[in-house]
């Protein structure tokens, strides 16, 4: 009995040093905003001043990706998760892929004048055979073909309006 009872003493202590450790918060209002930043506070000073545990939340603490159906989240702590997409469960940030709109925009040197080629809608992810995710968000333009009377730029959008 004296083990179980030193051993529960031992993780109540370590809960309660957690709990009084120093840490910084971003602050954010019911619907997600970041509305600022609390530093060197504990968890205590923090319950206290916020009553709403969804207000505060520490920063640094280890990011997560979370998926409900076809929606993705990315970069959100568990605490934060919780709070604000509590229907989305954990997921391998690996799985997550981004739907791209894409065109290809050629321009005629000689005339200036340009055309587009019929849009596609595509799913790209991290784990396809070239790291496309980040080449579609390096947000410069990709040269296709560029000859001495044509230019072929790839365009990309995220929305299906705004191309880049």
């Amino acid at each position: 009995m004296k083990k179980v009872l030193v051993i529960f003493l031992i993780f109540i202590s370590g809960c309660v040093k957690e709990h009084n450790m120093k840490h910084d918060w971003q602050i954010f209002d019911v619907l997600g905003n970041e509305l600022g930043r609390e530093f060197n506070k504990t968890e205590s000073d923090m319950a206290n001043k916020y009553p709403n545990p969804c207000t505060y939340f520490k920063i640094g603490e280890k990011k997560f990706c979370w998926k409900n159906g076809n929606n993705y989240q990315k970069d959100y702590s568990e605490k934060f998760a919780g709070c604000f997409f509590p229907s989305y469960v954990k997921v391998d940030c690996d799985m997550i892929c981004e739907k791209w709109y894409i065109r290809n925009r050629t321009t005629d040197k000689s005339t200036g004048s340009f055309s587009y080629s019929n849009l596609t809608v595509r799913d790209y992810c991290p784990k396809d055979p070239i790291d496309s995710i980040t080449i579609l968000n390096n947000g410069g333009p990709i040269i296709v073909e560029n000859s001495s009377t044509f230019l072929i730029v790839l365009q990309r959008s995220r929305d299906g309006v705004t191309f880049f």
